[in-house]
């Protein structure tokens, strides 16, 4: 679960993926009440005096998002020019891209011999 504060006093929370196939229709897309009850119970029990219906809470909307899966595993490394010039990319961190992709993608170019990353593709030399 993942909840965040915003400045205008709202909190976003968003739960845990779910096997749910892909319609072929984002008008068929439907929301799992079910979740959503666990996902306000949930949000609840992180700050009961902010975020309960006791504390006044009201959902204002309910959705449902599919997240897109790729193999597991991050892409990362350069994919057009030369030096520290060029295109870069660092993909496939599912939710963590935001917070992942910048540092994943950081660490695999200032260290491509011994960097986690290298496995997953061939980082460019920073010789």
């Amino acid at each position: 679960m993942h909840c965040a504060d915003r400045p205008d006093g709202t909190a976003y929370a968003c739960g845990p993926t779910d096997s749910s196939p892909l319609p072929s229709h984002a008008s068929s897309v439907s929301v799992d009440k079910g979740a959503i009850a666990r996902l306000v119970a949930q949000t609840a029990q992180l700050s009961p005096s902010h975020l309960s219906k006791e504390a006044g809470v009201t959902v204002e909307r309910e959705q449902a998002c599919y997240l897109p899966v790729g193999s597991g595993d991050p892409v990362l490394g350069r994919i057009e020019g030369e030096g520290d010039k060029g295109v870069f990319v660092a993909a496939g961190h599912s939710c963590w891209g935001i917070c992942n992709g910048a540092s994943s993608l950081s660490l695999s170019l200032s260290s491509p011999r011994t960097s986690p990353c290298s496995r997953i593709v061939s980082c460019p030399s920073t010789d």
